[in-house]
């Protein structure tokens, strides 16, 4: 399943915000420490933060609010991924050690 990923530069135009912006949201409403790609949930999502903080003028508190449901399914869609990764990781080890 190849999904489309973006990088910070593309984000930042399509959702028409600076890329300090961005980092900040990135970490704030995604959660994320280290900058990376994104992917079109997490696009479609800053593009929702864009509209609550310009349009509905909410604070980062307030959209954490707003959000929580999406927030917590984008958590477990990327948590279920890593685990598919590693599973993935794990047979590869499997077929060396078998392979030995």
């Amino acid at each position: 399943m190849n999904r489309k990923v973006y990088k910070p530069s593309e984000v930042c135009e399509i959702i028409g915000v600076s890329p300090s912006l961005l980092k900040y949201w990135e970490r704030e409403v995604l959660g994320r420490v280290m900058p990376g790609t994104f992917t079109q949930e997490e696009v479609d999502l800053l593009k929702e933060v864009r509209d609550l903080v310009f349009d509905r003028k909410l604070t980062i508190a307030g959209v954490k609010r707003h959000l929580i449901g999406k927030l917590d399914r984008l958590g477990k869609t990327k948590i279920e991924k890593i685990k598919e990764e590693l599973r993935g990781v794990i047979r590869e080890l499997r077929s060396v050690v078998e392979a030995l």
